[in-house]
């Protein structure tokens, strides 16, 4: 577990190369950044990391409900760098509270500061 409660699994891995990169790739100091995609979903809803708090083995987020905060389980398909794809636990259209401090509980008053972005 990451310190901000993310589950991490690291894996040693051997890449090699296609073709012989140039020689001035070759110099030292030569590094590559790479992105390893471990699993793509096309159609599935998905939410900001920013929303999800981990309690034990359940991952919950913070609907707006009125001006109320709602407590939600919600069930995460796949997590990715920005977002995670849901199984079940929010509709589409419901404002999630981003970034729930300890004051955020089910039934806090909340302010919504900015609604979705205009269409």
């Amino acid at each position: 577990m990451s310190a901000l409660g993310i589950e991490e699994q690291r894996t040693k891995t051997i890449l090699t190369f296609e073709d012989t990169p140039p020689p001035a790739l070759r110099s030292h100091g030569f590094r590559v950044d790479a992105r390893i995609v471990t699993g793509r979903l096309v159609d599935a809803p998905r939410i900001p990391l920013a929303a999800l708090v981990r309690e034990a083995e359940d991952w919950v987020v913070y609907v707006v409900e009125g001006r109320k905060a709602e407590r939600r389980v919600v069930k995460i398909r796949l997590l990715g760098e920005r977002h995670a794809a849901l199984e079940s636990g929010v509709e589409v259209e419901e404002e999630l509270v981003l970034y729930p401090g300890k004051l955020v509980a089910s039934g806090a008053r909340i302010a919504v500061v900015s609604g979705p972005p205009s269409s």
